[in-house]
């Protein structure tokens, strides 16, 4: 748990500090970066996959805007009080839903696109 503690706050300072830089290989670096984070979750990968998949379709795309949403995703996983405890617990269920409440809430997806990926 203490590692993707640690893992959210550096990717939370790395993006404050590439903040105002964007290039395409930056933006390349961080698809290879969360295509191989969601490549580590296990039996939910396929799951985490899919909603990564989207997460990197619109940092592509967007740019700075999408780099803002990823922080404060980054920003609001902190933040989240049951969280860490689910996955402290194992609660992968719970873990699962308030990832993607966060992604919600950051406006990384909509509510539909989660729920349909969620089937």
């Amino acid at each position: 748990l203490s590692m993707i503690l640690e893992g959210l706050i550096l990717i939370r300072q790395l993006l404050r500090i590439h903040k105002k830089h964007t290039s395409s290989d930056l933006v390349q670096a961080w698809f290879r970066t969360l295509h191989g984070i969601s490549t580590t979750f296990g039996p939910l990968r396929q799951r985490t996959a899919a909603l990564w998949d989207k997460i990197l379709e619109k940092l592509h795309r967007h740019g700075t805007v999408a780099k803002r949403r990823l922080l404060r995703f980054v920003d609001i996983c902190l933040g989240d009080t049951l969280l860490l405890p689910a996955l402290e617990l194992g609660d992968w269920k719970t873990a699962l839903l308030r990832f993607e409440a966060a992604i919600v809430k950051s406006e990384i997806a909509d509510k539909k696109t989660c729920e349909q990926l969620r089937k």
